[in-house]
């Protein structure tokens, strides 16, 4: 089994080396608006580079059609100050032209930061290797009550993870945390959590429980493995963490950890669950991030932390492909590619950046569908606190919500959406949280 996991790594590594030898017509012609060499199909840009006072983007999420970006500014895997006295990360709001509109501050070092759309705000988690705890930020808040400071406690029967914590994953209301920087036993062995679940709780705090260890066992896809071989984990280095999209020709529905320092991904069915079940796939290169290309029209944002500059990717996607971020501390140069989830292979798509990190697909916007036109239809709301947008779809942005049984006057139907108007609000409410009470 040793020597396959060999092979496929000498296999991926090659795929990456190719990279800087490969015939210059793979490539699109450098042209003034290719700010990064690039395959022929896609076209690079900046979408912004950081203002002067912060520094280091790393982790980048969106909500609401702005692009939120975690700067770490030096700051110290366990909170230290930097070597400019900096103690704060800042999080910074950008609209979609990549024009900066709103800057939050939260002491530590920004290591994950995820948008939690259902319920309009951002969650952050801080210091990767230790002193770790999280922040929720509500930009529709009022000012002083936007940043709330969350403190972990572990579940009855755990313990708190030895060193930090970092990237954030949400699935059905389910908050998601990977467990960075674990402490080997005497053996040399990793035993300890690797993705916690998080329950936020009304005293500030946050529950862990662990969902994944170190040592799990995993089925193992290694190419050329036998059939039903497993193995058992011995994760070292719990990286960022993701939800597989529906597009994606394998591992739809579960989640995936990248184990940077071990060049693994470890997807999870049923994860949390008696049924869950693990797999293990060995990839070339240590890799930080992953991203899934959800449509064929979109757009690939790239955060460079070395050259503060955040990039910007379109072109014609292939809906499902796997993008992996390749920093320039894996022992190649930095570049982003595309992964084979069969057989761990990287394809190096987009090279020429110093560090890049957190990567972040946005569909196209579709074209609004015109609503069909109702005069005296009424409803009630069947959920609480139920989202009304300004589209017929949950990337459009928050406009307020409304509270269980809620009477709602409709007035029409926009796709899988009614238009609505509700305390003197008109937007969009998806249907499935509304019941038709008159027609």
């Amino acid at each position: 089994m040793k020597k396959k996991l060999i092979l496929i790594k000498a296999l991926s590594i090659t795929a990456v080396s190719v990279l800087f030898s490969i015939n210059s017509q793979v490539y699109a012609t450098t042209q003034q608006s290719n700010v990064l060499p690039v395959l022929n199909g896609f076209s690079t840009n900046v979408f912004t580079k950081v203002a002067s006072s912060v520094s280091s983007p790393d982790d980048i999420t969106t909500m609401n059609g702005n692009i939120f970006v975690g700067n770490q500014n030096g700051v110290g895997s366990e909170g230290a100050a930097s070597s400019k006295g900096v103690l704060n990360s800042n999080i910074i709001k950008y609209d979609a032209s990549g024009k900066q509109i709103f800057n939050w501050s939260i002491a530590g070092k920004c290591d994950g930061l995820k948008a939690d759309a259902a319920n309009n705000r951002l969650i952050a988690t801080v210091n990767e290797d230790g002193n770790s705890s999280m922040y929720i930020i509500t930009p529709s808040a009022t000012t002083s009550n936007q940043v709330k400071h969350i403190n972990f406690k572990a579940a009855a029967g755990q313990t708190l993870p030895a060193g930090g914590t970092d990237s954030i994953a949400i699935q059905n209301g389910k908050i998601y945390i990977s467990a960075s920087a674990p402490k080997a036993d005497s053996n040399g062995n990793f035993t300890t959590p690797a993705l916690f679940q998080a329950t936020i709780n009304a005293d500030n705090t946050a529950t862990l429980t662990s969902v994944l260890m170190d040592n799990s066992t995993a089925n193992d896809a290694t190419p050329g493995a036998a059939s039903g071989a497993t193995t058992t984990l011995n994760m070292s280095d719990p990286d960022s963490n993701n939800i597989v999209p529906a597009e994606s020709p394998k591992y739809a529905g579960q989640t995936v950890l990248v184990d940077q320092g071990d060049s693994k991904l470890i997807f999870s069915n049923n994860i949390g669950t008696t049924s869950q079940v693990n797999t293990v796939l060995p990839v070339g290169t240590q890799i930080d991030d992953t991203v899934w290309a959800t449509s064929t029209k979109g757009t690939l944002y790239i955060t460079d932390t070395a050259s503060n500059t955040i990039y910007s990717v379109t072109g014609d996607f292939k809906k499902g492909t796997a993008f992996v971020s390749a920093p320039n501390d894996s022992g190649v140069a930095g570049f982003v590619g595309t992964v084979d989830l069969t057989t761990g292979v990287i394809t190096p798509v987009v090279t020429g950046m110093d560090s890049p990190h957190g990567l972040l697909f946005v569909p196209q916007l579709p074209a609004a569908t015109p609503p069909t036109v109702y005069k005296n239809q009424q409803g009630i709301a069947t959920g609480d606190g139920i989202s009304i947008r300004t589209g017929a779809g949950t990337q459009y942005s928050w406009q307020g919500s409304f509270a269980l049984r809620t009477k709602i006057k409709i007035l029409g139907t926009a796709g899988s959406f009614y238009k609505v108007n509700y305390n003197g609000i008109t937007g969009y409410v998806s249907k499935q949280y509304v019941k038709i009470t008159t027609k």
